[in-house]
């Protein structure tokens, strides 16, 4: 298939959602790859039925069906992966009256796996005739089917969230809502009689009172007053907070707290108005509805990123490995304190910054927890700056205002670089032609936390335009997963929402003002971190060999060359091949003159799993080292391999060493 083929079918099926999606998908299925039928079915919680999502014969979508697992080429599928028959499938399936009716005579198909590796249905393609090409339409079933099974995910998660939201929208109307007025300084002007019978007041009892006198626990709320001089001030945009109030007989309600500002004619701001709800059911049920949202955001995580990030790994951690690899052993020649020490140090430690990026970008594609850290972000700012100025138009001018002494959160750094990322594009893409200016500021405030009654410290980030700006409608849905002013083609609709679920999973908050000609400011709030951030990771020390013989195996020579002079730098003995057939001969004719195996994983024509079985076989007491740049690149056979250790691509010379050692002495 040519890419401009498999192009066709990515941009069909991006362009749809829900059973559109997979009537595309299976339509194009049978265009491209020349096929007489095509389908993807779910497969029922017993293993033993399937369901047909979409079902395309000739191109033509026809009704779903429903049929049996079991003495079909499906049950290959479910039970041993992605499967084919090339020709005569009839014979091996005799009785089969779809088999028979339609003539098929060749099928392929590939399993839908989830994240935790379940089987979730099929997705195949079937010929009236022989075909050769098997392994290129395997291949295409493989890319598809994580966007198949993405898209299943999704569903699912949307449903359940569906059926989670109108089971809260049911208690809400189960529950009316009060209407509240307070002028600037926090006085109660107005209060409805469903706000009054709330709270347990007569008539006209709450008129007059202050904002706080009807708050939970007054010690807690002694910033209140302060923190309205600042709406006031500042007139953020209003967001959502949840409170507890205190009835007249003693009751404590949670209560959610929606309000906007009130306006002379001049446009002052003279008070506020809120529409209260008793929340305190619902309350207990928002921990499932967090849950639910994060799986709907990990699932639109996989729909961006799912099918590249394995192919960009593999071959972006080769280079990093190689950049890794060759800065410290240049390091060793280089006298320390010089400026070109000094320089290949800053590769390294950029080198070490990419690694960390990479293994976000795996983690972010398949569910994963975040590892969070306190960390600088003046240095997470400007590195992104260096980022983005090699790719800014220039006409574009970026300015970085930050304070001379850094904040200090808690956080995953390679998410909050992605929230600047995203921002940063975004901003740019606003000012068109003419261009413009985007400034990134740092600074810290002191907010007081919505019914808490008590100020903490955040740190606030602002990016800030001068492009062309949005309108109130627009921006009132920028944070919608999918929702974009792009044209077809020029953008996923992610990246705003990818923002606002990284800012929300840190515990901060976001708002917008802009307004069309006035150009564009996103604050973000974060909580800060008063302890230590963590310093910039030095090359680290390490332990040398005393002569061991190292039998290392990677097809990529660059890296193959790398790994001899690292190890002969650190006292081993190696024998590097990259062609695992040679290197297989070459150790089953002298097992015996090797301590230890290193080889690569992913590997052509021999993978780095079957080596390790033939390895074993020959001599089942040497210890084995597996290179990978996943660790789920392991597949169900290779995770059973008695393999001794793992290490992660891009490996440094210095975790080469200490693997090397420890493998050594889990063996002696």
């Amino acid at each position: 298939m040519q890419t401009n083929d498999f192009m066709r079918i990515a941009e069909v099926v991006s362009s749809t959602v829900g059973e559109g999606f997979f009537r595309s998908l299976a339509n194009s299925l049978v265009d491209v790859l020349g096929s007489d039928y095509a389908f993807i079915a779910e497969l029922d919680d017993s293993g033993s039925s399937l369901t047909t999502i979409a079902l395309s014969v000739g191109g033509e979508i026809v009704e779903n069906v429903e049929y049996a697992v079991a003495n079909t080429p499906c049950q290959d599928v479910v039970s041993r992966g992605v499967f084919a028959y090339a020709s005569a499938v009839r014979a091996h399936f005799s009785g089969n009256e779809f088999f028979d009716k339609m003539g098929v005579e060749a099928f392929v198909g590939a399993p839908l796996e989830d994240s935790q590796g379940n089987t979730l249905g099929v997705v195949t393609v079937m010929y009236k005739r022989e075909i050769e090409d098997v392994e290129e339409i395997k291949s295409t079933l493989r890319i598809f089917a994580l966007r198949a099974v993405a898209e299943i995910e999704r569903m699912r998660v949307e449903e359940k969230l569906r059926q989670s939201e109108r089971r809260i929208a049911d208690l809400i109307r189960r529950l009316p809502s009060g209407i509240q007025e307070c002028d600037a300084q926090g006085t109660i002007t107005f209060m409805s009689q469903t706000f009054e019978k709330m709270m347990g007041y007569e008539p006209g009892e709450g008129l007059g009172k202050k904002l706080w006198d009807l708050m939970f626990d007054d010690e807690k709320t002694r910033n209140l007053p302060q923190y309205l001089e600042y709406l006031v001030a500042e007139q953020p945009a209003p967001i959502s907070w949840i409170a507890q109030n205190t009835t007249k007989d003693g009751r404590v309600l949670d209560v959610q707290v929606d309000w906007d500002y009130m306006r002379d004619g001049e446009g002052n701001v003279t008070g506020f108005a809120s529409i209260i709800s008793d929340i305190t059911d619902r309350v207990r049920v928002e921990n499932e509805r967090k849950e639910l949202e994060a799986q709907l955001r990990q699932s639109e995580k996989l729909n961006a990123l799912g099918t590249l990030a394995g192919g960009i790994a593999h071959d972006f951690n080769n280079i990093l490995a190689a950049i890794l690899g060759y800065s410290e052993l240049t390091l060793l020649e280089l006298p320390s304190g010089t400026r070109g020490h000094d320089n290949v140090t800053n590769i390294f430690n950029a080198g070490q910054r990419a690694k960390e990026v990479i293994a976000r970008i795996l983690a972010f594609s398949r569910k994963a927890v975040e590892r969070r850290k306190p960390v600088p972000i003046n240095t997470i700012v400007w590195e992104t700056e260096q980022l983005l100025r090699a790719t800014l138009p220039p006409n574009v001018q970026l300015l970085a205002e930050l304070p001379e002494k850094s904040p200090c959160i808690f956080a995953d750094p390679a998410q909050i670089q992605q929230v600047l990322v995203n921002l940063c594009t975004n901003a740019y893409q606003s000012m068109g032609e003419e261009g413009g200016e985007i400034t990134v500021s740092l600074g810290t405030v002191q907010i007081m936390k919505a019914g808490a009654g008590e100020t903490s410290d955040y740190v606030r980030l602002v990016v800030r335009d001068n492009g062309s700006g949005i309108d109130e409608e627009i921006r009132a849905r920028v944070f919608e997963p999918y929702f974009t002013t792009k044209g077809v083609g020029e953008g996923s609709g992610l990246g705003l929402a990818v923002v606002h679920g990284i800012v929300s999973a840190h515990e901060g908050s976001i708002s917008v003002e802009s307004a069309p000609g006035g150009g564009t400011e996103f604050r973000i709030f974060f909580p800060s971190h008063g302890g230590e951030c963590e310093a910039t990771k030095q090359i680290e020390e390490f332990e040398n060999g005393s002569g061991e013989r190292v039998f290392f195996v990677d097809d990529e020579p660059m890296l193959a060359e790398l790994a001899k002079l690292s190890l002969v730098s650190l006292g081993y003995t190696p024998e590097v091949f990259t062609d695992p057939a040679v290197a297989l001969e070459r150790f089953g004719n002298a097992p015996l003159e090797f301590d230890i195996v290193v080889t690569d994983l992913a590997m052509p024509v021999i993978a780095g799993n079957e080596l390790m079985n033939r390895v074993r076989a020959i001599r089942s007491d040497i210890p084995i080292i597996v290179c990978t740049g996943r660790s789920d690149d392991l597949n169900k056979e290779g995770a059973k391999l008695d393999l001794t250790t793992l290490l992660h691509k891009p490996w440094t010379r210095s975790e080469l060493s200490r693997v090397l050692r420890e493998a050594l002495e889990k063996c002696s």
